[in-house]
């Protein structure tokens, strides 16, 4: 079935440059050109008018972890806390409501110890105060730590003197352990998250990390056929051989849309949590703490001896520059440069990379996946904990860009919503929510932007060849907007409305 899309501006995002009619073919792109050459030969039924929308190509989500979005929308959010009152009234209705048992825990996500009126983490005791009988977590926006009350930690067999306060690997591997919820309520979960990201223009998404614990809720979803998206996953390092055999048919290419594309490790924390590994000390710390790593050289060394020996991509979790050096300095010792740079591994978060090792992430073949919504979000928190001059560099994509390396941007869904527009302003922008413009020279035009999370997202998962940009053969994986996001106001880009999403010429989302 060929459909014509015309009567409104067609965005392609290698160039930037507007056409007037794109022609698809089934899956595919088939033409696109001017109103001088607009195909003739086509029924009615097979012309769509763009009514003076805007046509581009779908958005590509380069980090996520789109399966814990899911799970998250089952339990409670407490994003919006600011206080520990408003944390105890949101855990309190819950439970009202929803009479869990007393083994059913109550996992309570996106509260930012920053953001509460008292300036720090919950303590265990009030937890336990209010809730003795019911095991609750209280998840950290950041994802890397949590509290737990007495109940929980019972139940998990965790011995905690830190307050109930679990931090990186320890409240890493303890999440893992909690009984999910219900196989209906999940499918419902993993369906209703995907209309979400539809909801903002993506087509393709990423499951960041999958750890040995997730194996039946996506071999349920494979199996099932629930993913209506292209699905990119990365298996936990110490999982992967387990992960690898229960998705051998997902090794090479999709199978129910779902690919497994890599591995994943952790070299450090969160910049916000303090827990980031940085080269200096975090400002008022007078013992000098600097965070701290997560791997030994020798373990993220050999990551990248595994990755090369299976042919698989790796991705690395690195917010400070200390982190980002460590995983240079071990590819470096891994393997020579072409070695390397085939794997196309990506440094996710890359917040406070320092200039001076940008060459050689070049020379290296590394991919740099930045989190610019810090800035806004963060921006003020990060000036407190890192000085100005550190905090101008958070998400350096403009020096990045300038390097020759290739960039993209993400939400590391569930810490924000999956709106890559929001990515994009800030990083057109660079503003803190109170204003404060943080790094004037790191900002990029809206093109700029707009490559980040269409184009090169393509190259970071090696399917350049078929997203990303809107030439002849390449999937019909396509967005129409309410407004062309390269002429509209930056202050108002995180607003613009999504009217369909289209996934190889079928429509999974319609406002």
């Amino acid at each position: 079935m060929k459909r014509l899309y015309y009567d409104g501006s067609i965005i392609d995002t290698e160039d930037g440059k507007k056409y007037d009619w794109l022609l698809i073919d089934g899956k595919l792109i088939k033409d696109k050109g001017f109103k001088n050459d607009i195909p003739s030969d086509l029924s009615e039924d097979e012309k769509c008018s763009l009514h003076g929308s805007t046509l581009m190509p779908a958005i590509i989500d380069p980090h996520s972890h789109i399966t814990s979005y899911a799970i998250s929308s089952l339990q409670p959010s407490i994003e919006n806390a600011e206080s520990f009152d408003d944390i105890i009234l949101t855990v309190s209705e819950f439970i009202k409501q929803n009479k869990p048992k007393e083994t059913d825990f109550v996992v309570c996500s996106g509260y930012d110890h920053n953001m509460l009126k008292e300036q720090q983490h919950p303590k265990k005791e009030l937890l336990d105060r209010k809730f003795p009988d019911t095991p609750i977590v209280l998840q950290h926006i950041s994802g890397h730590m949590g509290v737990m009350n007495q109940r929980a930690l019972d139940l998990l067999s965790i011995n905690n003197d830190n307050n109930g306060l679990l931090l990186e690997n320890d409240y890493i591997s303890s999440i893992k352990r909690i009984p999910l919820p219900g196989t209906d309520a999940i499918k419902k979960a993993i369906v209703k998250a995907q209309n979400t990201y539809a909801s903002f223009g993506i087509a393709t998404a990423q499951e960041g990390m999958i750890a040995k614990e997730m194996i039946p809720i996506l071999k349920m979803a494979e199996n099932e056929g629930l993913f209506f998206m292209d699905i990119l996953g990365y298996a936990d390092l110490k999982d992967y051989e387990e992960i690898f055999s229960s998705f051998s048919e997902c090794l090479n290419e999709y199978h129910s849309r779902i690919k497994i594309k890599g591995l994943k490790i952790f070299l450090d924390g969160s910049p916000q949590g303090k827990t980031a590994w940085l080269r200096e000390a975090y400002e008022g710390e007078r013992d000098g703490y600097n965070g701290f790593g997560t791997m030994s050289d020798e373990a993220v060394t050999d990551a990248f001896k595994t990755a090369i020996k299976l042919n698989k991509q790796l991705i690395a979790h690195c917010n400070g520059d200390a982190a980002a050096d460590q995983l240079l300095k071990c590819a470096c010792m891994a393997a020579t440069a072409d070695k390397i740079a085939a794997l196309r591994p990506v440094v996710i978060h890359s917040q406070l990379l320092h200039p001076e090792i940008m060459p050689k992430l070049k020379e290296y073949g590394f991919i740099l996946s930045f989190f610019p919504s810090h800035i806004y979000y963060w921006g003020e928190t990060h000036v407190k904990n890192l000085g100005i001059e550190r905090a101008e560099r958070l998400s350096s994509l403009k020096s990045a860009l300038n390097e020759g390396l290739i960039y993209t941007m993400h939400q590391d869904t569930p810490v924000l919503s999956p709106n890559l527009f929001k990515a994009m302003q800030s990083a057109i922008l660079r503003k803190t929510k109170s204003g404060r413009l943080l790094g004037d020279k790191e900002r990029l035009t809206a093109l700029e932007a707009l490559q980040a999370v269409t184009i090169n997202a393509a190259y970071q998962y090696g399917e350049e060849h078929i997203k990303g940009s809107l030439r002849e053969g390449k999937l019909a994986d396509l967005v129409i907007l309410n407004e062309n996001p390269l002429e509209t106001d930056p202050e108002k880009l995180d607003k613009i409305k999504v009217e369909a999403t289209i996934k190889e010429g079928r429509y999974i989302y319609t406002a």
